[in-house]
């Protein structure tokens, strides 16, 4: 039956639980459920989306994730080097990195200018299986700590694309993109409060590669920024916008209970009834 989870398959039974679990604890969740089942490590770990993770060496900062990693050592896309250095790393080609390193330079300014700090970085990789084609992968991480009204957040956007060849002058761009974002607030107006969720959607377009310095990224920045704009908005609605219609309908704006028009109502006749009668006992007296 179509919506039921197949009961003979455990990675579609390991996601189900993972989509029930707190998404704020995402790395213990995971941790837990991989120590049950190791023989699905590999698997799970490329199909849970986890919180991005930073360079703390020396040099410019960059983003940590499966798609700059080879063994224990990640490639920066500023330096295209390894660190802890290794001699055979996988590196995209002379012509691809020429074109990673335009990425990197132009989403670090829509980076800054759309989030105002954080951290970018993009890597891409050529596609064996279609010559001319690559894939590449446009990530964003921002912390917020001690700010006026979050205590400590954190924002994460993943973007994973597939370029196919150019054909009759136009490419296919496939995007999938999960946004995640953590925010832990304390105060005299709300309380201590966590909100955490993730969202993931996917699009595809067919778009003419022109003669511009830079096509694929013309229409990969286009359709990414476009793609955040919509998931901001819904993730506005969904989070926000929801959880505090739920919170205004069980908080309780006033001191003491208060009485509902047909109890007043109710009350008034009450007494009114017994006044009446008391008066009628009074003048038989």
């Amino acid at each position: 039956m179509s919506g039921l989870v197949d009961a003979a398959d455990p990675i579609a039974l390991s996601l189900n639980i993972m989509r029930r679990l707190p998404p704020n604890r995402i790395e213990q969740n995971l941790s837990g459920l991989l120590n049950l089942c190791p023989k699905m490590t590999d698997e799970l770990l490329q199909r849970v989306d986890q919180p991005l993770e930073t360079s703390t060496g020396a040099g410019r900062p960059f983003i940590l994730s499966d798609y700059n990693r080879d063994g224990d050592s990640y490639r920066s896309p500023w330096t295209n080097e390894y660190a802890p250095h290794i001699e055979d790393g996988f590196k995209p080609s002379q012509k691809l990195r020429a074109l990673e390193v335009q990425a990197n330079e132009i989403f670090d300014s829509y980076r800054e200018l759309y989030y105002e700090g954080g951290i970018s970085s993009a890597y891409l990789w050529d596609l064996e299986e279609q010559e001319g084609g690559f894939a590449g992968c446009f990530l964003i991480k921002k912390d917020v700590t001690e700010d006026k009204y979050v205590k400590k957040g954190s924002w994460n956007s993943i973007h994973v694309v597939e370029a196919s060849p150019p054909s009759n002058g136009k490419s296919t761009y496939k995007l999938t993109t999960t946004i995640m974002v953590n925010m832990d607030t304390t105060g005299r107006e709300c309380g201590a409060t966590n909100l955490a969720g993730s969202m993931t959607r996917q699009t595809e377009q067919t778009t003419v590669v022109n003669d511009t310095t830079s096509p694929h990224l013309t229409n990969i920045g286009k359709m990414i920024e476009d793609m955040e704009i919509e998931m901001r908005s819904n993730m506005h609605g969904l989070y926000l916008l929801k959880t505090s219609q739920v919170v205004n309908n069980v908080r309780t704006a006033y001191m003491g209970p208060k009485q509902g028009t047909d109890h007043t109502k109710i009350l008034s006749e009450s007494v009114a009834k017994h006044g009446a009668q008391r008066k009628i006992d009074s003048d038989r007296k």
